[in-house]
């Protein structure tokens, strides 16, 4: 809450929450007699008695008004408390307004694929652009879901750019097969893990270079002056578990979502949906798929548990098994809440390094792994947690009376950090 002026523990007045004005200030009429009334009438005699007298001086002026009909006491004031998804909304807008008027930039450049993620980062520059005014805010997006990004793009009222790097990509593995003699080939193809992994990371990594270009550029094309601000749409989810590239489409100038997971943006969307009047943002939520990462067998909810500072920050693998054994114990037995938990902090500490170097977040939520800011853990673990994970094995030995073993991750899980 901003600057406030209570009286007796009522709120007479207050600023707003989120504003773009430098300086607000907040006024109220208030008795001061009300104030020594109200501690008198709480006080017991022995506290009285012993209260130091604070000497008077006279002076020949008057701090105090007169009574005035035409300055009345100031009432007390209903508060109305913003959702999560109104706080999301208002303030992350404010935080891009204010970056990009302090940076001297003249707009923003987002690459839009039409996913959940960078579709709520279109929302709230929308958010910031209802705010202020019309802001040119240059989108391009790549084929994946296209159809959604432009109609969402349209109505935010953007300028948009339906941009295809298959040529790029064709360019840079004719470049590898050149230098090594081997073919790099699609899933479709028959292309074995290790192929497809490399080629999702040089077409994230083409992104991201594509879209700093763009961002210098566009003015330029424009007949403007200055340079956009690339916004990264990562998320918690994402940072946590690896599943981003290494200077990849994650690497911008600035993150609006980056300490949200991926239930809060999944309930920003339904709000933007309806409040801000972007109706395509609900058929993007409803597409998305319940289980986000088959890989590691763990779910949205699921993750979101286990990013939380109550079971993440601060305590051992251990103890975060005994949490969720609590928690998840009425859905899934010790073993398989074992399991999760060895998957989480295996692909967690696998990927830990990706977070060193990742575009500043606006910070909205107190699980934000910003390592710049928030996060200060290690970035280099031995990812076989071999002492952890065998205390693990007995907590769930001596709960099911079974020889629990790290599940075996497939040949598609063991790619880690080295290929991201």
């Amino acid at each position: 809450m901003d600057a406030c002026v209570l009286v007796n523990g009522e709120v007479v007045s207050l600023g707003s929450q989120f504003s773009l004005k430098d300086v607000e200030v907040v006024l109220a009429q208030v008795d001061l007699d009300a104030v020594a009334a109200r501690r008198g009438s709480t006080s017991v005699f022995q506290q009285e008695n012993g209260r130091t007298r604070i000497s008077s001086v006279a002076v020949p002026y008057k701090l105090c008004q007169p009574f005035n009909l035409q300055m009345p006491i100031s009432s007390p004031i209903k508060i109305n408390l913003y959702s999560s998804e109104e706080e999301l909304s208002l303030g992350a807008a404010c935080w891009l307004w204010d970056y990009l008027r302090r940076s001297g930039a003249s707009g923003f450049l987002l690459p839009l694929s039409g996913g959940a993620d960078s579709s709520s980062v279109a929302a709230i520059v929308g958010s910031m652009c209802q705010l202020v005014v019309k802001v040119r805010v240059p989108f391009f997006v790549v084929p994946k879901l296209k159809g959604r990004a432009k109609v969402l793009a349209d109505e935010i009222g953007s300028w948009h750019l339906d941009v295809s790097i298959e040529i790029v990509v064709s360019a840079l593995l004719s470049v590898i097969q050149t230098l090594t003699g081997k073919q790099t080939l699609n899933k479709v193809d028959g292309g074995s893990d290790v192929e497809i992994q490399g080629l999702r990371n040089i077409q994230a990594r083409i992104r991201m270079v594509l879209a700093l270009t763009l961002a210098s550029v566009l003015p330029w094309v424009h007949k403007k002056s200055g340079f956009h601000l690339v916004l990264s749409s990562s998320n918690v989810d994402k940072e946590l578990s690896g599943q981003l590239t290494k200077y990849g489409c994650s690497s911008a100038d600035i993150n609006p979502i980056g300490s949200i997971n991926k239930q809060d943006i999944h309930a920003f969307l339904r709000w933007a949906a309806t409040n801000l009047g972007y109706s395509s943002l609900a058929e993007i939520q409803a597409a998305l798929p319940t289980l986000d990462d088959r890989g590691r067998e763990m779910t949205s909810e699921e993750l979101s548990v286990m990013e939380s500072g109550e079971q993440f920050s601060g305590v051992v693998q251990y103890q975060c098994l005994r949490n969720l054994c609590h928690k998840w114990g009425s859905t899934l037995t010790p073993l398989e809440v074992a399991n999760k938990v060895k998957k989480f902090f295996k692909y967690y500490s696998i990927n830990r390094h990706k977070m060193t170097v990742l575009t500043p977040f606006y910070h909205a939520q107190s699980y934000s792994p910003d390592d710049n800011r928030c996060d200060i853990r290690q970035f280099l673990y031995n990812t076989r947690w071999s002492y952890q994970f065998r205390k693990i094995d007995e907590i769930v030995q001596d709960l099911q009376g079974d020889k629990v073993g790290i599940t075996e991750s497939s040949n598609r899980e063991n790619i880690g950090a080295s290929l991201g």
